[in-house]
């Protein structure tokens, strides 16, 4: 059975701590450090160890990859003792120098 990559866009593994508050279900503010393990010009993957609602918006902060702003919940899927939450990037959201670098280059050799 062929498997087909339904991502629009590269993405790049990445390790880091990603800073994280949302509000969950019943309007309670949370937080939490999450690690990041792909990124991409739109979104990132991230691991924690617990769920967050699919489509709640999340403030994310991670310093080592110059990344801030705001991003949406796209699916969160359980996976052993942790949860992989994908995250889409929403407007204002910024991440400088590790995209706007390495991933032309990737781009290229794709």
């Amino acid at each position: 059975m062929e498997s087909r990559e339904r991502r629009r866009e590269v993405r790049l593994r990445k390790v880091s701590a990603v800073s994280l508050v949302w509000e969950d279900s019943c309007g309670e503010s949370k937080y939490a450090v999450a690690s990041s393990h792909d990124l991409s010009r739109s979104g990132m993957g991230i691991r924690l160890r617990e769920a967050i609602d699919r489509n709640s918006y999340v403030r994310v902060r991670a310093d080592e990859l110059k990344l801030s702003g705001t991003t949406v919940v796209r699916y969160c899927i359980h996976k052993g003792g942790t949860c992989l939450i994908g995250l889409e990037f929403l407007g204002g959201t910024k991440i400088q120098a590790l995209l706007l670098y390495e991933m032309p280059l990737l781009m290229m050799v794709n």
